[in-house]
Parts: C-alpha cells; sequence; structure tokens
C-alpha cells in the first residue's frame, strides 16, 4: 500500500543526475501547457555544476523503495532574474526554490511537505538565507495553494495567460 511505502528523502548524488532530470523533465511535460524556456533547461542540464557543487545550493529528491525518483524541490542564490522584482531583494540572504515536482501517484502523501522542509533546514543551517522567493502558477496541481500553506505570501500576481504568482518566506 502506498501510504505504508518508505520513501527516503536526500541530497541527490552525481550518479543519479541522469535519473532526476529525466524525472523532473517528465513532470513538466505532464502538468506544464508549454515547453521548458531555454535558460531554465539548461539550468537543469548543467545540475552538477548549478547545484552539487556549490555550498550555497542544493536539489534534493525523494526515492521509493524501488530507488525511482518520485520528487524534487531545489535551492540556488536568486540572482535577481525576474525583471518584475528587479532590486526586491538582498541577493546574499535569499534563495530561489524550485523544481518542486511530485509525480502524479504519489500526490497528497506528504513528500512535497518532506521535501520542502529538507530545503528549509539548508537554507536556515547551511546557506543561511534569509528570504525564501519562488514563483508558481496557479494552474498547476496543488502548487499555489501547497506555497500558501506552507507561509508563503504573495509578492506580485502578474494575472497573465500562465498565471504566474511571485511568492516569498522570511524564515
Amino acid at each position: 500500500m502506498l501510504t505504508e511505502e518508505r520513501v527516503l528523502i536526500r541530497e541527490v548524488k552525481k550518479e543519479e543526475v541522469p535519473q532526476v532530470i529525466d524525472f523532473v523533465l517528465r513532470v513538466f511535460h505532464e502538468v506544464y501547457p508549454f515547453q521548458l524556456g531555454e535558460a531554465s533547461k539548461k539550468q537543469l542540464l548543467k545540475m552538477e555544476e548549478k547545484y552539487l557543487n556549490q555550498k550555497d545550493a542544493l536539489f534534493v529528491a525523494a526515492f521509493n523503495q524501488s530507488g525511482e525518483v518520485i520528487g524534487t524541490i531545489s535551492v540556488h542564490r536568486y540572482d535577481n532574474r525576474i525583471n518584475t522584482l528587479h532590486n526586491r531583494y538582498d541577493l546574499s540572504k535569499t534563495c530561489e526554490i524550485s523544481k518542486c515536482y511530485i509525480d502524479k501517484n504519489y500526490r497528497r502523501y506528504g513528500i512535497g511537505t518532506s521535501l520542502f522542509q529538507e530545503a528549509v533546514r539548508f537554507c536556515q543551517t547551511e546557506a543561511l538565507y534569509e528570504t525564501l522567493y519562488l514563483h508558481t502558477h496557479k494552474f498547476l496541481p496543488g502548487g499555489f495553494p501547497f506555497w500558501k500553506s506552507k507561509g508563503f505570501s504573495i509578492v506580485l500576481d502578474e494575472n497573465i495567460e500562465t498565471e504566474i504568482v511571485h511568492m516569498e518566506m522570511q524564515l
């Protein structure tokens, strides 16, 4: 039974990068009505350089008992890339939470919460971030309500076709 299955949540290892990339791309294509942007694709394909080899970044995955990736989340230093939020954040103390995806067969079992808790632990004890930034889309299954339930507040609701909502949380 799924609710009794043991789920392992930990930092992604170098040898798991291809499996994790495949998972993220698969889930992205399942939930988004548009293609992954080139900048996001490049960031994902450089996972080792962007996340695994950086002290202020983290890529965590949830694995089922068979060793399959069933969820992910990432943390990296926010880079002021969102034009509508330009210069809002202290870049030395702000991270971006992204790539929070859960396999559709494992949603609503607390895996997203466990992944987020690991990201927060990292932000507070290792990277020493004070502000968490993310953006989500209202059409994503569970995305917007999930982040609100975790304490994120809306910074900007763009009210555009892609339903982008920018959110932040202070630690």
